[in-house]
């Protein structure tokens, strides 16, 4: 599978990626096509799976007083990071939509903790995503409930510059915790500014 490729490509970003390992992966990997608007993981699910988003978008959401609300976005070329489910094996409290169509590279999580005990450097690789991971949604985090919706909007758009063009708007404004008018109004005034 050529599309294994860039999962490779992204693990060595953080450690050498030998051929042993590519082929324990190759063996453990498949490719699974979600379309757009597809539920990957309903919230209440154990995640069984370690999810690669080879291409596509996906959004996170939960239900909070009976409502949906965006809690993250994912574009291509990233792990799908279900902290709360795959790595304690409780259910997630989210629900994984694609939102466009999405190909996703699939692990089962099993199998992806064997891993860990026959190449000890995945243990470096998990420790090393978290850390960058964690470090991203701190920084994108920063300050985020004291800023205006347009200055959250531009934070938006500095992490995922096509957003508009891969996730609905009233997804969007669900994520950053503004209403559909006011996202609007904010898209329209960067149009007569250009």
């Amino acid at each position: 599978m050529k599309e294994l490729n860039q999962l490779f490509d992204f693990i060595g970003q953080y450690i050498v990626v030998d051929e042993a390992l590519k082929s324990r992966i190759t063996d453990l990997a498949s490719l699974k096509l979600y379309p757009a608007n597809s539920i990957i993981t309903q919230e209440g699910q154990s995640f069984r799976y370690f999810r690669y988003l080879h291409s596509g978008c996906v959004r996170f959401y939960a239900n909070y007083d009976g409502k949906e609300v965006t809690t993250w976005i994912e574009v291509e070329n990233q792990v799908l990071p279900p902290y709360d489910g795959f790595s304690f094996k409780k259910p997630g409290a989210e629900t994984l939509e694609a939102v466009a169509d999405s190909m996703l590279i699939e692990i089962p999580s099993d199998g992806f903790l064997k891993l860990f005990d026959e190449f000890p450097q995945m243990d470096r690789f998990a420790r090393l995503w978290l850390e960058k991971e964690m470090s991203g949604q701190l920084e994108f985090y920063k300050f985020f409930m004291f800023m205006s919706a347009r200055e959250k909007y531009a934070r938006l758009l500095s992490y995922v510059p096509d957003i508009d063009l891969k996730v609905k708007a009233i997804h969007i404004a669900s994520f950053l915790g503004i209403s559909p008018e006011t996202l609007s109004r904010l898209r329209a005034e960067d149009l007569k500014s250009k």
